[in-house]
């Protein structure tokens, strides 16, 4: 007697009528990714020179592209079934790449590159069953298989050099990856159109990012002694975490994605919304450990060393010049509220260079942000009405 056994193959998801919302389980994935994220900060933190906020930024890259990718199978096929193992899968590995980190910081990437390596493989086997069971979008799916395939190649021929050569193989990977999204959508006959998702998983991602903003500036807090200028730096760094949270927040809206699928696609709003998050979370993190260092300089009262400043007001650049990116690519704000967010990433700059005393530099990084989240009622008059809040659970 034979008992066959099958195994439904991942669907695209285009049947909600009502929306989808990010799940538990996405929420767990989300979770593990940022404990990536906060060791690559912490490293930085223990010293922060050029050198290494170099290294930090070319490390977050793949981090966040990884993310991205996974974040996005999911939004085109779900994540039940088998999916869920591969996940699963894909989640232990980030947890294994975030001990590779260190030495990836001081320039010896293999461990890093074999973790990177693992995940790739598990999402070209994740888009070959999606590939198989959705013949619809066959040309679709395999466009990426390829792609992403090729720039794996890149990766496992760094495996086999050190120094230049080894940093040269990888970039190229990565910007093979970074293009294939949009690429694809742009030259294959038929696109999904799903009912997507990910404008949601943008946000999660974004305030968990943002909560480690907190932790830093507790850790720095309750690292150093009490004074009235470490507490002032702590109170103003709190205040720059929820004008932050405002700035990106009051013009998300769910079906960005959605409306840049099912019509006429803009390969430049695709890109510009999906990697202007990729300087919205790398900017947050680094003015996290800004923070972080900015406290403690200021409860031993010390100026701030100039690496330790530009990684807050840097940071604070790059997010703002992020949200003008991401938002001002999809239209959400007009052209005059995105001409004050880069002028105001920098002025950031300049604050950094120019201000030591660590209670000033806070604080005037705080009265900009809270300025520009101000400014951003009068301008918004003339741009699309923000979404309102509807907090929910993930369902």
């Amino acid at each position: 007697m034979r008992f066959p056994l099958r195994v439904a193959g991942p669907r695209l998801q285009t049947d909600e009528t009502t929306g989808r919302h990010a799940t538990w389980f996405e929420l767990f994935f989300d979770l593990v990714f940022v404990v990536a994220v906060a060791e690559l900060a912490h490293d930085l933190a223990t010293d922060v020179t050029g050198l290494r906020l170099v290294g930090f930024v070319g490390l977050f890259v793949p981090i966040f592209i990884v993310w991205m990718n996974f974040s996005y199978y999911a939004d085109l096929f779900g994540e039940e079934g088998l999916d869920r193992v591969g996940l699963f899968v894909a989640m232990f590995v980030v947890a294994a790449l975030a001990t590779t980190l260190h030495d990836a910081l001081a320039g010896q990437l293999r461990g890093f590159i074999v973790s990177y390596l693992a995940l790739r493989v598990v999402l070209l086997v994740l888009y070959a069953r999606a590939r198989m069971a959705n013949p619809d979008v066959r040309q679709f799916t395999g466009r990426y298989i390829a792609l992403y395939g090729l720039g794996a190649l890149f990766w496992v021929a760094a495996l086999a050099f050190d120094g230049l050569a080894q940093f040269v193989l990888v970039g190229i990977g990565l910007a093979i990856e970074i293009v294939t999204p949009g690429v694809t959508y742009f030259t294959v006959d038929e696109r999904p159109a799903q009912v997507s998702h990910m404008p949601e998983r943008f946000g999660l991602f974004t305030i968990i990012v943002l909560g480690e903003v907190v932790v830093a500036v507790v850790s720095g807090i309750s690292g150093t002694e009490w004074s009235v200028p470490a507490v002032g730096a702590a109170v103003a760094s709190f205040v720059a975490a929820v004008a932050v949270w405002r700035l990106y927040f009051a013009y998300v809206r769910e079906d960005t994605i959605t409306d840049l699928v099912r019509g006429d696609f803009d390969f430049f709003a695709g890109m510009g919304y999906t990697y202007g998050h990729f300087g919205v979370t790398l900017g947050i993190t680094a003015a996290g450990v800004g923070s972080l260092l900015v406290i403690v300089a200021a409860g031993e009262g010390v100026s701030v060393a100039f690496f330790d400043r530009l990684a807050l007001g840097g940071g604070v650049a790059v997010f703002l010049l992020g949200i003008a990116l991401t938002h001002g690519a999809v239209g959400t704000i007009s052209q005059s509220v995105a001409g004050v967010w880069v002028a105001g990433s920098f002025v950031a700059v300049v604050f950094a260079v120019s201000i030591a005393n660590p209670v000033v530099l806070v604080t005037t990084i705080a009265l900009l942000l809270g300025a520009l989240a101000a400014l951003e009622f009068v301008l918004s008059t003339d741009s699309v009405t923000p979404t309102p809040d509807a907090p929910r659970p993930p369902t």
